[in-house]
Formats: C-alpha cells, sequence, structure tokens
C-alpha cells in the first residue's frame, strides 16, 4: 500500500504562532507533525528575516485539500460575524435550502454562508442531505433539453441554403454536449432531436460533395 508522505503546508515564527491552527487540525482529527528548522540551512525560507529558527508545519500530502476547505469554511465563519448585512439573511429557510440545491448558480461563499444561516436558525443540513441535493440537481441537469425544436427546423433550412452553417446546427444538435458541475459530459439534446441532427449534417456532407462535384464537372468542360 502506498505511504502517505508528510509534505510542508506553512511555516512560522514560533510555535505559540502555529496553535490556532494546530487546535484546528487536532478538532477533525487531521494528523501533523511540527518541525524546528534552522533557517540558516534552508534556501528557501520566506519567514522574518531575524529570526533564525522557524517552525514547519508539516501534514499528510492527501490531507491538503481537506485542510484547505477546513480554512475556507473557518474564513465563512469569521467573515460572517460582522457580515449580518448580507442579503442572504432575508431569505427564508426554503429559499436558503434552494440555494443549498444549485450551489454552480451561485458564489461559493453564498453557498457555505447560506449553509451556516440555516444552522444558525436551528436547521442543521447534513452532508448526507447536501450529497442528496447535489444527485438531485445532476439528475435534473442531465435531462435533454426542451422546447429545441426551432433549432431543429433553422437546421434543415440552412442545410439547403448555406450548407457550412446547416452544418454546423447539425453537428451542435447530433454531438452537442454540456458539462456537469461533477465533471460528467451529457447530451444536450434527446434522441430524436440527436437524429434530425445527424441527418441534417449528412445533407450538409452530401450537398458540399454535389456542389464540389458540379464545380469540377464545369471546370473541365471550359477548359
Amino acid at each position: 500500500m502506498k505511504m502517505d508522505n508528510f509534505v510542508e503546508f506553512k511555516r512560522f515564527t514560533s510555535t505559540d504562532q502555529s496553535q490556532s491552527l494546530v487546535v484546528e487540525l487536532e478538532k477533525v482529527g487531521i494528523e501533523y507533525q511540527l518541525k524546528n528548522v534552522d533557517k540558516g540551512d534552508d534556501l528557501m525560507s520566506t519567514v522574518d528575516d531575524n529570526v533564525s529558527t522557524q517552525v514547519q508545519l508539516m501534514v499528510k500530502e492527501s490531507d491538503l485539500d481537506r485542510i484547505s476547505r477546513l480554512l475556507e469554511d473557518n474564513d465563512i465563519s469569521n467573515r460572517t460575524d460582522d457580515n449580518q448585512e448580507h442579503f442572504l439573511y432575508s431569505f427564508t429557510n426554503e429559499e436558503l435550502h434552494e440555494v443549498l440545491k444549485s450551489p454552480e448558480t451561485w458564489h461559493h461563499y453564498d453557498y457555505k454562508l447560506a449553509r451556516k444561516i440555516l444552522r444558525d436558525r436551528g436547521e442543521e443540513v447534513s452532508d448526507d442531505q447536501l450529497s442528496l441535493y447535489k444527485q438531485e440537481r445532476i439528475k435534473e441537469l442531465s435531462q435533454p433539453e426542451k422546447g429545441q425544436n426551432i433549432w431543429v427546423v433553422a437546421g434543415y433550412v440552412f442545410s439547403f441554403i448555406v450548407w457550412p452553417v446547416g452544418m454546423i446546427f447539425g453537428w451542435a444538435l447530433w454531438r452537442g454536449k454540456k458539462l456537469l458541475p461533477n465533471g460528467d459530459r451529457v447530451y444536450v439534446y434527446n434522441e430524436k432531436q440527436r437524429h434530425h441532427g445527424k441527418v441534417i449534417f449528412v445533407i450538409g456532407i452530401f450537398i458540399a460533395l454535389f456542389l464540389a462535384y458540379v464545380r469540377f464537372i464545369l471546370t473541365f468542360k471550359f477548359l
């Protein structure tokens, strides 16, 4: 099994200065190591030049993302202490849940704040509930676009009038995909619309070949 390497996360001028972060790591059970480093032996040092010894906070490489999220959550908490006038405080609990259900449409700070406001109001939203919201949102966004038949009609029209544009429409309908918040890509249009897109694209190809053939024949005819 691959061993987790400890890597440097941050440096401090003293052990006391590192305590606030260390306490937060201990609260959530994140392993760490504190090492004294002689600044004179380290050319990469960026701590105060007047300090000869530094304290190096080492954490497991696999915990780096988790620590970043922890610090981000603490930052949210600290920022909201003096930010009671934020517009989200005027939202009802139901509206705050809507924010949590569609995080991709909100700033990350707003998303975190919505959860904190609900918690302050005595309504804790568990990680399991957020996971359920995420799954429901992914399922909703995965559905094909509705009411897009106008693009199918436009594709057929352009395929005969301006075939390059028609081919673009056809390809977009046939192969167009959208990116979901979880990183997956799904087709934008339903099977029927995608079939029309394929037909439109193929029509464009045939027209392009036909025009190329006609041009070829005419060129040799007048030689």
